[in-house]
């Protein structure tokens, strides 16, 4: 099934957010929406590969830029928070929704910060499934998270200044939670296999942990990926 792919834009708040649908040849199918990690945007290649395969199941993908990231308005520094990015994601199901050639049901897709957003906003959107690759369940002034991106990530220093607005603990979500898959590496660096752990633990039934052997925060090992992008679309699929 071949996905037709189209533009859209919407408001989150005052800031014009850019993205791209994937259509599959379905009447009203349900939807996917996926939200990036901190520094990336809407050309995540594991967004790409999973709109394509959720599209041969029949489901539409939305991928989109947050705010102050690739095609988005506002200036990363100024508008970079968990509370912002999860008024993104909440906006963006609102605007899909709303088309005529969308159904009701919605699934949820984040990356790192990105699955912490997911996270954040399942209960609102009443999301019937969530998937996460490395998402963190806290960020604080002792995390080691924020001195880890400071020393892998270019320029972090100068886009977070001291981490302040990243901070955040989203466990009263995930205890709201469930039909939750995660994924993440034991040999994350960024994002200690612990944050998945407690996730897990604390989210509700139907829900199933993937741990990555020899796996990195960004699943970069093709074996990995595969399995990712396999099991994610079939558990948006049987959870639809």
């Amino acid at each position: 099934m071949e996905n037709r792919m189209v533009s859209v834009t919407f408001l989150s708040g005052e800031l014009r957010l850019s993205g791209t649908l994937h259509l599959p040849q379905a009447k009203k199918p349900p939807l996917v929406i996926g939200s990036h990690g901190l520094f990336s945007n809407a050309a995540s290649a594991k967004q790409i590969a999973l709109a394509e395969e959720c599209g041969r199941h029949g489901m539409a993908f939305f991928r989109f830029d947050h705010r102050g990231c690739g095609q988005s308005e506002g200036k990363f520094k100024d508008v970079t928070s968990l509370a912002n990015r999860r008024e993104d994601i909440i906006a963006a199901a609102k605007t899909l929704l709303a088309r005529d050639d969308i159904g009701t049901r919605i699934g949820l897709f984040g990356s790192s910060f990105g699955g912490a957003v997911c996270l954040s906003a399942a209960k609102e959107l009443n999301a019937q499934a969530i998937v996460t690759v490395a998402a963190p369940i806290a960020l604080n002034p002792s995390s080691e998270v924020i001195a880890i991106i400071k020393q892998t990530e270019p320029d972090s220093e100068r886009l977070i200044g001291d981490g302040e607005k990243l901070m955040f603990d989203i466990s009263d979500h995930v205890r709201e939670v469930s039909n939750l898959l995660l994924f993440h590496g034991d040999e994350d660096k960024i994002v200690p296999p612990f944050h998945a752990l407690e996730i897990y633990r604390l989210a509700n039934m139907p829900k199933r942990l993937i741990i990555f052997s020899g796996g990195d925060h960004s699943v970069s090992h093709p074996q990995d990926q595969k399995r990712l992008i396999t099991a994610a679309s079939l558990w948006f699929k049987e959870s639809f």
